[in-house]
């Protein structure tokens, strides 16, 4: 029937609201769906400075292009960070354009170590609520006390940062 589907295995009806179409799109199933995924991958050594304040990882952004006023971006960032000597304090945060998303002190991630040769995994997870749909640029950014830090690398083995956002329709 017009509001009905019939499902092959088990000979049972389901029925949808009315207002559902299912014509290459589905619409009328609510909020939440994914409207698309933009990632950006780097395996390039990072040797990060020391810097007190934030300080952009070279190349770790990427931009998307909202399509909705309501719509939310899930920023997901992975990565290695590492320091050669003792005692280095650092942090990782999110910025949205010129806006740090984490906290001023520290980003998201806080990491300290006493010790020489050591490597954190880093990861952010952050749902953003940009406000209006438009172009963002996503930026990882990073904050040490030392200058014998690295991204990407650890003992001299590279490894890959990755920055996704997802956007996501009210």
């Amino acid at each position: 029937t017009a509001d009905s589907i019939q499902l092959h295995a088990s000979d049972q009806s389901v029925t949808f609201p009315g207002n559902v179409t299912c014509s290459g799109t589905a619409t009328g199933f609510g909020g939440g769906k994914v409207n698309q995924i933009v990632q950006y991958t780097d395996s390039a050594n990072r040797d990060l400075g020391t810097t007190g304040s934030w300080t952009q990882i070279p190349s770790m952004e990427k931009a998307i292009t909202t399509t909705n006023n309501s719509s939310k971006v899930l920023v997901q960032h992975m990565g290695v960070m590492y320091q050669d000597s003792a005692d280095l304090t650092a942090g990782i945060t999110v910025y949205r354009g010129s806006t740090n998303l984490g906290s001023s002190e520290y980003g998201f991630n806080v990491f300290y170590g006493n010790n020489n040769d050591v490597a954190w995994n880093v990861f952010i997870h952050y749902l953003d609520t940009p406000g209006n749909a438009g172009t963002y640029t996503y930026k990882i950014y990073y904050k040490t006390d030392k200058s014998d830090g690295h991204y990407n690398q650890w003992s001299g083995r590279i490894s890959t940062s990755v920055i996704t956002l997802t956007e996501i329709l009210p």
